[in-house]
């Protein structure tokens, strides 16, 4: 069923990536462009809050599991978080980071399309490093599996809830939806935490070297803050 699952998410990227394609050959290929590089700061929230709420469904990168084998330290602290990247949530996750600077090349922007494949990068590193930061501390609150369950559970009607009604969402969208809304909801998430990687490459693609300086600063802000956030959370869980 993994392998299944991964083969179906490969191909929805695959359609995701010739959809980008088409749209940056298109009229609306401002618009798109715009609403594509919302998809770091929602990645990024989603490696955030998905194995806090569902903590109790996957520990096989718990520390306290390698406790009898290693001791905390930096050097293990960069392995757990190497191993979530090149991990299969990693990967995929990845895929559709990448998406801006696809569309970037597309346009024929190619020195703004490597910006953008920087700031999948820094939106990967970002996503694990706090997705490790904040469920190693939950966990450490969460001593039993019951708990863990309790969570996961909480978790499953939280998901359930913002799925269900999923038509009401799709036509607010899709009633509100015009320029200046894409704009102004780009421009908050691009600056903040989770989205201002991304931000980098739209700074730059429109010329906003400040801005994207600016956006750099709270990304390097951010990555060490979760740094020093999961250092201080790994030897107590261990």
């Amino acid at each position: 069923l993994s392998i299944l699952g991964f083969l179906y998410y490969l191909a929805m990227s695959g359609m995701a990536f010739v959809g980008v394609a088409f749209g940056a050959r298109s009229d609306y290929s401002a618009e798109v462009g715009l609403g594509i590089s919302l998809i770091g700061p929602l990645i990024v929230a989603g490696w955030v809050l998905v194995p806090v709420l569902y903590s109790g469904m996957d520990n096989t990168l718990d520390p306290r599991r390698l406790s009898p084998y290693v001791e905390p330290s930096a050097k293990l602290g960069r392995a757990l978080i190497a191993a979530s990247c090149v991990g299969a949530a990693g990967i995929l996750s990845f895929l559709l980071l990448l998406l801006p600077a696809w569309f970037y090349a597309w346009e024929g922007s190619f020195l703004t399309a490597l910006c953008a494949a920087v700031s999948a990068v820094l939106s990967l590193l970002i996503g694990a490093v706090w997705a490790r930061s904040m469920t190693t501390w939950v966990a450490v609150r969460l001593e039993s599996s019951r708990r863990k369950d309790l969570m996961t559970v909480l978790g499953t009607i939280f998901f359930l809830a913002l799925v269900t009604p999923m038509g009401v969402w799709i036509k607010t969208l899709s009633d509100n939806l015009t320029v200046e809304n894409i704009q102004l909801m780009t421009d908050y998430a691009l600056w903040s935490p989770f989205g201002a990687p991304m931000g980098i490459a739209v700074a730059f693609a429109q010329g906003a070297y400040v801005a994207a300086l600016a956006r750099g600063a709270i990304t390097a802000l951010t990555l060490l803050g979760g740094w020093l956030l999961w250092m201080r959370v790994l030897t107590p869980a261990m």
